[in-house]
C-alpha cells in the first residue's frame, strides 16, 4: 500500500547555520553584481553631456586600489556633481592591479573636458564610461551557486529519517530536473564564460581592420622589476574625433621582453595610431592581435563544462542505484 500524498510547501527554510551563511553570501554577491551589470547595460543608452574633471587621484590601500575621479556637468541649466567612472562590481575593481588603475586615472587629469553619460530619468546619476563589464557575470553565477546550495538544504529535510515509503514517495514527486540542478548551474556558467572569452577574441581580431586616427600616449608603465615570469604593461592614450576628446587603455600580459618592448615603443607624449570602431568611436585599440592570455577564459569555461558533465553523471548514477 502506498503512503498517502502529503502537501509540502514549495519552500522549506534551511535549519543548518552553514546554509544560512551560504544564502547570505550568495545574496551579498548576487545583488550588487546584478545591479552593477543592469546599470552598466542601460547606461549605454543614456544621453551624453559635457563635463569637467574637478578631482583625479588614485586611492590605494594595503589590499585594494581604486580611482577617485570627480566631475561636474550641467543638465537643463542645473549643475550636478558625479564621481562614478564605470559600472563594475567592486571586487573586480579591487582585483585590478595598481598599474592599471594608474593608467585609468591618467586618462582623466584635473581640468580635463570630457563627456559623461547621464540618466535621463535621474540627472544625479551619471557615469564616465557607460557600458557593462561582463566580468560581473562570474560573480552573479557564484552568487546563484551559494544561494541555491543553501536553499536546497531546506528541501533535504524532506528526506531525513522517516519511513522508507515516505522517502520513495518524495523521490517520485521530486521533478527530474532537480537531480541535475548542480550540473545545470555549472553548465550555464560555463556557457556564459566561454561566450565572454570568444567575444574578447573576436573583438580583438576585428579591431585590426578598424580605421585609424592619430592619438597621444598619456601613461605607459610595466609592472614588476625582475626579468622572469609574466608582466603587465598598461598604456593610456587620448585621441580626437569630430572635436571630441576620447581616451582608452591598452594592456598586454606577457613575458618581460615583450611587455617592456611595448612600453618602450609607446612612451608618454608620443604620437600613436589608434584603431577606432567607426560605428562607436569611443571603442578603440592601439594593440591588436591576441596572445595566450586570451585563451584563459575559454579554458576556465571548459573546466566548468567538464564539471557539469561529471555532476550529471553522478546524478544519473544515484538515480540508477538499486
Amino acid at each position: 500500500m502506498q503512503p498517502p500524498e502529503v502537501n509540502r510547501p514549495l519552500l522549506r527554510l534551511p535549519r543548518e547555520r552553514w546554509a544560512w551563511v551560504a544564502m547570505a553570501l550568495g545574496l551579498g554577491l548576487l545583488w550588487p553584481s546584478s545591479t552593477s551589470l543592469y546599470y552598466g547595460i542601460i547606461s549605454s543608452g543614456w544621453q551624453m553631456t559635457d563635463a569637467t574633471v574637478t578631482y583625479s587621484t588614485l586611492r590605494s590601500e594595503r589590499r585594494w586600489q581604486d580611482v577617485d575621479i570627480r566631475y561636474t556637468y550641467a543638465v537643463e541649466g542645473h549643475e550636478y556633481r558625479g564621481e562614478r567612472w564605470c559600472y563594475s562590481f567592486f571586487i573586480n575593481r579591487q582585483r585590478t592591479r595598481t598599474v592599471a588603475m594608474l593608467a585609468k586615472q591618467a586618462e582623466y587629469p584635473l581640468g580635463t573636458r570630457t563627456r559623461v553619460a547621464v540618466d535621463p530619468h535621474d540627472p544625479t546619476r551619471s557615469v564616465l564610461e557607460p557600458g557593462p563589464h561582463f566580468d560581473d557575470l562570474l560573480w552573479i553565477g557564484a552568487g546563484f551557486m551559494f544561494l541555491l546550495t543553501g536553499w536546497s538544504s531546506g528541501r533535504k529535510d524532506e528526506r531525513i529519517a522517516g519511513a522508507a515509503g515516505h522517502e520513495a514517495a518524495a523521490a517520485r514527486t521530486r521533478p527530474g530536473a532537480h537531480r541535475y540542478r548542480t550540473a545545470l548551474v555549472l553548465g550555464v556558467i560555463g556557457l556564459v564564460v566561454v561566450s565572454l572569452g570568444l567575444y574578447r577574441i573576436y573583438d580583438r581580431l576585428t579591431s585590426a581592420s578598424w580605421p585609424t586616427v592619430e592619438g597621444r600616449v598619456l601613461y605607459s608603465h610595466t609592472s614588476g622589476g625582475s626579468t622572469s615570469g609574466s608582466h603587465l604593461t598598461v598604456i593610456s592614450y587620448e585621441y580626437l574625433m569630430a572635436g571630441r576628446r576620447l581616451s582608452g587603455t591598452a594592456s598586454l600580459y606577457a613575458g618581460h621582453d615583450e611587455t617592456v618592448a611595448l612600453a618602450k615603443s609607446h612612451t608618454v607624449g608620443e604620437a600613436v595610431a589608434v584603431h577606432y570602431d567607426p560605428k562607436h568611436p569611443e571603442r578603440s585599440a592601439i594593440v591588436t592581435g591576441i596572445n595566450w592570455h586570451y585563451y584563459v577564459l575559454p579554458m576556465i569555461a571548459l573546466a566548468f563544462l567538464l564539471l557539469a558533465a561529471l555532476a550529471k553523471a553522478v546524478a544519473d548514477a544515484k538515480r540508477n542505484r538499486p
